[in-house]
C-alpha cells in the first residue's frame, strides 16, 4: 500500500468513527438532510483535504420592492396644489372652476387643509392684485368648510382680502348683503368666521378679567333678585334653569356670568340672543343683558335692565366666551377638584337651589295616595322634579286625573278592556308629555286604537326617544310592547313599561 493509500485510508476511518458518534448521540431522523450527507461522503461534518471543496450556495437575488402607494389624501394634495400653483404661474382661465375643483376636494378628503389655506389666499390676493374679478361662489364654498370644522384662524388674511374687494369694488352690495346672493351668503359666513376667530384667539383682558367660580353671596343675590321679579316660584326656577350658577368671570368692578346656553358654545346662529347677569360688587345691583352680532362677529348690547352697565361690560362678554381662556380655567379647576369639570356640575348646584324653592309638583304627591302603583307614581314625581330644571317647568305637562266614567265610557265606545295597571295609571293623570323631550305616555283622547304603522293587535299609548319608537298595549292580552321601527319588544305589563320610561329620562 503506497502513501496516498494510506492516507486515504486514515481520513476514512476517522469518518468512520466521527459518523459512529454523531449517529448516537443525535437523532438523526430529525435531520433528513443532513443524515443524508453524513450517509454519501460525510463531507458536512470533515472535509477530505484531497478532494474538491463543496460549492459555496449562491446568493439569492434581492426581492423587487414595489413603490409604495400614495394614499387618497397625498394624491388629493399633490392636484389641489398644481391647480392652485397654475394659477399662481397665470393661468386663470375658467378660475372659479378650478377653484370649485379645490374645495371638492378638500371637503371631501382631507381633515384639515394643511398648507392649502395659505397656496388659497395667494390665489384670491393674486386675482384682486390684478383686476381679476374674485370667484365669490368659490370663496363661499371654500370658507364653509371652516365654519365646520376647519380652524377659522387660517382664514383671517383672506377674510380681510375679501372685504377689502368688495368694499372698493361692490360697496352698496356688501352694505345691503342681500339673502340667497354670493355677496349675502358671504356675509354671513363672514360674520360667523370673524366671532370664532375672536373666540379662538389669545385675548388682551387690558380690564384684568379673570374667570372664577361663583361665589355663593353672588349666587343668593341673583336669585333674589329673580324673585323680586317674579310673584311664583315656578318663574324663578325658569330663570335659574338657564343661568350658569356655578362659574364666570370678574375684575374688581363687577362679576358676569350667562343666563342663556347660547352665550356659552361656540356653534351658534347669527340672528341668536345671548343673555347675561351681571352683579356690581359697590352696590350689589344685579344687571340683566342681551346681545347680539354686528357683521363683523363684534357683540353689541341690545337690551339692559340697568343704565349703570359699566364700559367693560362688552370686553368681560369677550373675556367670558373665549373658548381659550375658559378651558384654561376648566384645567385649572379639574386641578384643584379632583378631575371634575365645573360645567357638569351646574345640575347639582341647581337642585340645591330648588330644594330650597320648595317643590313645584307637591300637588303630584298628593295625588299618589294609596294608588297601587304607588311606588312607581313616586319615582315619576322626581323626575319631574329632576327634570323640570332641564325641560322647563312649563314643558312638563301632568293631566289631571281620569275619573271612573270616563275610563268606563271609552272601553265600551272601543270595545277594548284597558289593563288595570294603566288604569291606575289615569286614575293618577289622563297622560303626560315632557314638551320640550319625546317622554308621552297618552290619556283616553290620545289613544291610538289603530295606527298604520302599526299591527293590528296593537295600540299606541305613547312614544320614547323622538325617532319614532312607539309605547304599545296589545288589545287581546294587555301586555306592554315598546314598537321600533316594525320590531317588537315585550316589556310585560304596563307598570313595567312606565318604569323603564321612568329611568330612560333619568338618563
Amino acid at each position: 500500500m503506497d502513501f496516498l493509500d494510506k492516507i486515504k485510508k486514515k481520513n476514512s476511518e476517522v469518518i468512520d468513527i466521527v459518523s459512529a458518534k454523531l449517529q448516537t448521540n443525535i437523532s438523526l431522523p430529525n435531520l433528513p438532510s443532513f443524515r443524508t450527507n453524513l450517509q454519501n461522503d460525510g463531507r458536512p461534518l470533515v472535509h477530505n483535504a484531497f478532494e474538491d471543496p463543496p460549492e459555496e450556495p449562491k446568493a439569492k437575488p434581492a426581492p423587487v420592492v414595489a413603490p409604495k402607494a400614495k394614499s387618497k389624501v397625498e394624491i388629493a394634495v399633490e392636484e389641489c396644489e398644481a391647480i392652485l400653483q397654475g394659477i399662481l404661474d397665470g393661468d386663470t382661465e375658467n378660475v372659479q372652476k378650478k377653484l370649485i375643483q379645490v374645495v371638492v376636494k378638500c371637503d371631501s378628503t382631507l381633515s384639515d387643509p394643511y398648507d392649502m389655506s395659505d397656496m388659497y389666499t395667494k390665489v384670491c390676493k393674486k386675482l384682486s392684485y390684478d383686476g381679476v374679478e374674485l370667484p365669490m361662489a368659490s370663496i363661499n364654498a371654500y370658507l364653509e368648510m371652516f365654519t365646520k370644522r376647519f380652524n377659522p384662524l387660517r382664514c383671517e388674511e383672506l377674510l380681510n382680502i375679501v372685504d377689502a374687494y368688495l368694499m372698493t369694488g361692490y360697496a352698496a352690495e356688501y352694505e345691503k348683503g342681500e339673502y340667497g346672493t354670493p355677496i349675502g351668503l358671504y356675509k354671513i359666513l363672514s360674520t360667523q368666521l370673524r366671532e370664532k376667530i375672536t373666540l379662538l384667539a389669545p385675548t388682551q383682558n387690558a380690564d384684568n378679567f379673570e374667570f372664577v367660580a361663583m361665589d355663593e353671596s353672588i349666587l343668593n343675590t341673583i336669585v333674589e333678585w329673580y324673585q323680586d321679579k317674579h310673584e311664583d316660584n315656578e318663574s324663578v326656577k325658569e330663570e335659574l334653569a338657564e343661568l350658569n350658577c356655578v362659574y364666570g368671570v370678574q375684575n374688581d368692578q363687577f362679576f358676569l356670568t350667562s343666563s342663556t346656553e347660547a352665550a356659552d358654545i361656540l356653534n351658534n346662529q347669527n340672528w341668536d340672543m345671548y343673555r347675561f347677569k351681571m352683579v356690581l360688587f359697590e352696590t350689589r345691583e344685579v344687571i340683566g343683558f342681551s346681545c347680539k352680532k354686528n357683521q363683523k362677529g363684534e357683540f353689541y348690547i341690545n337690551h339692559k335692565s340697568s343704565n349703570n352697565i359699566p364700559d367693560a361690560t362688552l370686553a368681560a362678554v369677550a373675556f367670558f366666551r373665549n373658548k381659550e381662556e375658559r378651558e384654561k380655567f376648566y384645567e385649572e379647576y379639574a386641578g384643584k377638584n379632583g378631575g371634575e369639570n365645573p360645567y357638569y356640575l351646574k345640575p347639582k348646584v341647581h337642585k340645591k337651589l330648588f330644594q330650597k324653592l320648595g317643590s313645584s309638583f307637591h300637588g303630584l304627591s298628593n295625588r299618589v295616595g294609596a294608588n297601587p302603583l304607588a311606588d312607581t307614581l313616586n319615582k315619576f314625581v322626581e323626575l319631574c322634579e329632576s327634570k323640570a330644571p332641564e325641560y322647563g317647568y312649563k314643558n312638563i305637562v301632568v293631566n289631571k286625573p281620569a275619573t271612573e266614567a270616563e275610563i268606563t265610557k271609552w272601553q265600551q265606545d272601543n270595545q277594548i278592556q284597558l289593563p288595570e295597571d294603566y288604569c291606575d295609571f289615569l286614575r293618577f293623570a289622563n297622560g303626560f308629555d315632557f314638551t320640550s323631550s319625546s317622554e308621552r305616555i297618552a290619556g283616553l283622547d290620545e289613544i291610538m286604537v289603530s295606527n298604520g304603522y302599526v299591527e293590528p293587535d296593537y295600540m299606541v299609548i305613547g312614544t320614547i326617544i323622538g325617532d319614532g319608537t312607539l309605547l304599545c298595549l296589545s288589545k287581546s292580552t294587555g301586555e306592554a310592547y315598546i314598537e321600533d321601527h316594525g320590531e317588537y319588544r315585550c316589556e310585560g305589563k304596563f307598570r313595567d313599561l312606565f318604569e323603564y320610561v321612568i329611568k330612560l329620562a333619568m338618563g
